[in-house]
């Protein structure tokens, strides 16, 4: 919840572009409509917020951005008016998130029209950009919409991967789809240091399609669903059960030797550069550790002996 400035009256008063952010979620979570004395209705018992004359404008103001709109009461009808959400194009879907502040945007990417809008403008033209770049042989692996029985036991379903992936973090939409790939590679380099003592050169890490554009693809992928499933504990169970299922580990072993000690790597190198830790390692022992990455890496060490650098 967004912080909170005390106000006497009509309710809390939150930060800047807070209430905004709020209302637009209602909206986007009822694509089909919702009567504006509901979305009051909502603020006031989630939030405290009771100002109707406040809602208004804010609405206002969304449909100015172009990302709600209004379908009017007939007159003196004594009803309320119907808001949706509009059809967003391709330069508002992009400014959106930075409309609202930091602790609205999970929501707001959460929200069912926003995620209509993810598969369509985001994930499509992804998984395109990735066919196009995938080699011969990786395409030979890929099970399509009418694959033969067959294939659904040995083949890999890339689609699924990256719709889920996108799914599953808000950091890919919100910081730029992916526009910069410094912080992919700096977590990789710091993961290689740490695994260095236990696993020698980078070549016993990754395969030859690592450094190929649909290995760097897959990879900065990887890279935003380890960092999110720290930034928002919330997820975290469900992310480290997707990237350890049958699907993704044959897609991360077409570049990885072994995915998961790469994960639980990257996971400590996040950790490092997020928090700071370089100079007392011992730090990042308990709560810094969300549970199922701790669980998934004793598991880990029970199966291979493996005695990670970091300790």
């Amino acid at each position: 919840m967004g912080n909170v400035v005390a106000k006497k009256s009509p309710g809390p008063k939150y930060e800047p572009g807070f209430t905004q952010g709020q209302i637009f979620v209602i909206v986007s979570n009822n694509p089909e409509g919702i009567k504006e004395e509901q979305i009051r209705g909502h603020l006031r018992e989630k939030f405290g917020i009771c100002e109707s004359k406040g809602v208004k404008r804010h609405l206002n103001l969304l449909a100015d951005h172009g990302l709600v709109t209004k379908i009017p009461a007939p007159p003196r009808s004594g009803e309320s008016n119907v808001w949706k959400p509009a059809r967003i194009s391709w330069v508002d879907f992009e400014n959106l998130w930075s409309l609202f502040p930091p602790d609205v945007l999970e929501a707001v990417f959460s929200s069912t029209y926003i995620q209509e809008c993810i598969q369509v403008r985001v994930v499509t033209p992804l998984i395109g950009n990735f066919y196009s770049v995938a080699s011969p042989e990786m395409l030979d692996l890929a099970i399509y919409s009418h694959a033969p029985p067959e294939k659904l036991d040995s083949g890999i379903d890339f689609d699924l991967f990256f719709s889920r992936s996108v799914e599953l973090s808000p950091s890919f939409v919100i910081d730029g789809f992916l526009r910069s790939s410094d912080r992919a590679w700096s977590m990789y380099s710091v993961a290689c240091v740490l695994l260095s003592p236990t696993v020698g050169m980078e070549s016993d890490l990754v395969t030859s399609t690592f450094r190929s554009p649909p290995g760097r693809f897959i990879f900065q992928f990887l890279v935003y669903l380890i960092a999110d499933s720290l930034k928002y504990p919330s997820r975290t169970d469900e992310i480290v059960t997707f990237l350890i299922s049958e699907n993704s580990m044959r897609i991360l072993g077409l570049i990885f030797t072994d995915p998961v000690v790469i994960m639980i790597a990257l996971f400590h190198a996040y950790e490092l550069q997020r928090f700071n830790l370089w100079d007392a390692p011992s730090e990042m022992e308990g709560e810094l550790l969300p549970e199922r990455w701790v669980s998934l890496e004793e598991a880990w060490r029970k199966v291979k002996g493996f005695q990670p650098a970091w300790e």
